[in-house]
């Protein structure tokens, strides 16, 4: 004979729902609550170090500018991993940030090159022997900008430009040698 099984209370299977629906959105607040605490919607602001006085700055940048004139060029890497470093030195990554160099790049702008992209036009040409490339800037107007550095190799580069507070700013134009042409890095995107 088959024991009967007996059917559950139905007011206890509620009360369990109604409980972990309870807990379920209390741990949601918690959680939200802390994103909030240490996230924050306000923009929060980290510690700065003092401003250095100009004189500074410009020792400082002499110092970085001395570093990184030996950054991975070193002779002391060499020394002990002549393997490694005779694959790097060629690499992609070696020759990934140069100095602009007239031989390799200048039909990147001579003649000049006139590059659409969505709404926007840009051009790139070379000006009193420096290489220029005129695009929307920061204050939002089309303005020309010299070419200082060079970023990539293959299959395309792109060229970094002065901006203000001594950075550099990759353009949003790309030149591809191999095919030779510009092209815009967003597509047909405005940006």
């Amino acid at each position: 004979m088959a024991a009967r099984i007996k059917p559950p209370n139905a007011g206890t299977a509620r009360k369990s729902s109604l409980a972990a629906l309870v807990i379920g959105v209390v741990a949601l607040a918690l959680s939200l609550g802390l994103c909030f605490t240490f996230f924050g919607s306000s923009p929060r602001t980290l510690p700065t170090s003092k401003v250095l006085p100009t004189a500074g700055k410009a020792a400082a940048r002499s110092t970085d500018d001395a570093f990184f004139a030996t950054f991975g060029k070193s002779p002391g890497c060499k020394s002990c991993h002549e393997e490694a470093y005779a694959n790097w030195e060629n690499s992609h990554h070696a020759l990934a940030e140069r100095e602009l160099n007239p031989a390799l790049d200048r039909e990147a702008f001579d003649p000049a090159w006139h590059i659409t992209h969505g709404s926007q036009t840009s051009f790139a040409h070379a000006t009193n022997g420096q290489f220029q490339v005129v695009t929307l800037g920061p204050r939002n107007v089309v303005e020309p900008f010299l070419v200082a550095r060079v970023l990539g190799v293959s299959p395309l580069r792109q060229y970094l430009v002065p901006f203000p507070g001594g950075r550099f700013q990759m353009t949003l134009v790309a030149f591809y040698p191999q095919h030779p042409d510009w092209f815009y890095v967003y597509g047909g995107e405005d940006r």
